[in-house]
């Protein structure tokens, strides 16, 4: 938790990589310009009080230098939902879980979705990409646990390989 690396192991070949926390598609995407606005609803989700949100995010779409597209490509993606959240993991004690969520998450604008230590518990989420489409996502159970370290080692065979894109060490 709050490493400053994230591993990503693919079981299919035992190959493993690793990318900075910092380098996520969030990071590579930009800052988002987000709204967020609550619903006036609260709501039980896995045993926790959580408030519902609702949310737009703009995001530019980068390109890499000297690459054309067509003139239809989209420059932006719109994306926009419904976060229920809740404050009960707010607190120091939870930073580290915040920092990994939001390096982990690849959600660009996550930061503003997690503000003040709320919590996602259910999401949807729409994209101008797909229309008529919605993404859901809800935590079923949610708790303090003890991990054994040796469930964060890489499993003996794995090899380690270059990440996507050339990323990482």
């Amino acid at each position: 938790m709050g490493d400053e690396t994230i591993r990503v192991l693919n079981p299919a070949n035992k190959t493993w990589y690793e990318i900075p926390a910092n380098q996520n598609l969030g990071v590579l995407l930009g800052t988002p310009d987000v709204t967020i606005e609550p619903a006036g609803e609260k709501a039980t989700i896995a045993g926790h009080r959580a408030e519902r949100f609702r949310f737009t995010q703009s995001l530019r779409i980068p390109l890499p230098e000297g690459t054309a597209l067509p003139p239809e490509f989209p420059q932006d993606l719109q994306l926009s939902g419904d976060l229920w959240s809740t404050d009960a993991f707010a607190g120091a004690s939870y930073a580290g879980v915040f920092k990994t969520l939001q390096a982990f998450a690849a959600i660009p604008g996550v930061e503003a979705l997690t503000a003040g230590g709320r919590f996602p518990l259910r999401i949807a989420l729409r994209s101008s990409i797909m229309p008529g489409y919605e993404i859901r996502s809800e935590v079923t159970q949610i708790g303090a646990v003890t991990a054994e370290p040796s469930q964060f080692a890489i499993p003996a065979g794995f090899q380690k390989v270059q990440a996507p894109g050339g990323g990482g060490d």
